[in-house]
């Protein structure tokens, strides 16, 4: 999984197949019928359409040819913090983490498991392909380890608990990413989806969906 977007050769190609995995999860919501399911889909639909244009704008004035450049710069100029942002969105930076949320709340096991662990770990694939050493993924990763911790114990859904772990998992990783770790990161990104898909699968409550009511 964490080499599945950094062996491709270009960065559209890579995006490609981030909005194909995007796709793939929008309609496996909706699958989940009902209505919560379709308004679910739609919010992260909606997500998915803002983080598509911010790399989109971001890559446009950031790279002037096909091929990826690694060590972007994010002091020289304002189009990579919006490559990052897009990214970040799908990744579950502080602030976009309340998608894989509602994802959660909404769908079966699987559905969490596949959205809040290969949607995350391509996209950090390609943080790290970017901005690798980049000083400030390191806050980034702590604010998210932190968000996952404090409400992983405030919460008392399951799936919601799990979605903020898998969350914190990722954080990690993207600690690692600001410490320039090298091939750590893809044994990182791999073990937090793996992880995080089995603590969806085995451990998450098949009808938490129709429980929570106070996040309708």
């Amino acid at each position: 999984i964490a080499a599945w977007a950094t062996s491709l050769p270009n960065l559209m190609t890579q995006f490609l197949r981030l909005e194909a995995a995007w796709a793939a999860t929008v309609l496996a919501i909706w699958l989940g019928g009902g209505e919560k399911a379709y308004r679910c889909g739609v919010r992260v639909a909606m997500w998915h359409i803002v983080s598509g244009a911010l790399i989109l704008a971001g890559a446009a004035f950031t790279f002037s040819g096909e091929q990826i450049v690694g060590g972007v710069d994010l002091s020289d100029q304002a189009a990579p913090w919006f490559l990052l942002a897009g990214l970040g969105i799908r990744s579950g930076f502080p602030l976009a983490h309340i998608w894989p949320v509602d994802v959660a709340t909404r769908s079966s096991r699987l559905v969490l498991a596949v959205a809040a662990t290969v949607l995350p770990a391509s996209a950090l694939s390609m943080v790290s392909n970017l901005f690798d050493g980049a000083g400030v993924l390191v806050w980034i990763g702590v604010a998210m380890v932190a968000i996952a911790a404090i409400y992983a114990l405030l919460e008392q859904d399951r799936n919601i608990r799990i979605a903020y772990l898998i969350g914190g998992l990722f954080g990690l990783t993207t600690i690692m990413i600001g410490m320039s770790s090298g091939d750590l990161v893809s044994y990182a990104l791999s073990a937090a989806a793996l992880i995080g898909g089995a603590l969806a699968v085995f451990v998450g409550d098949e009808n938490s969906a129709a429980q929570t009511e106070r996040h309708k």
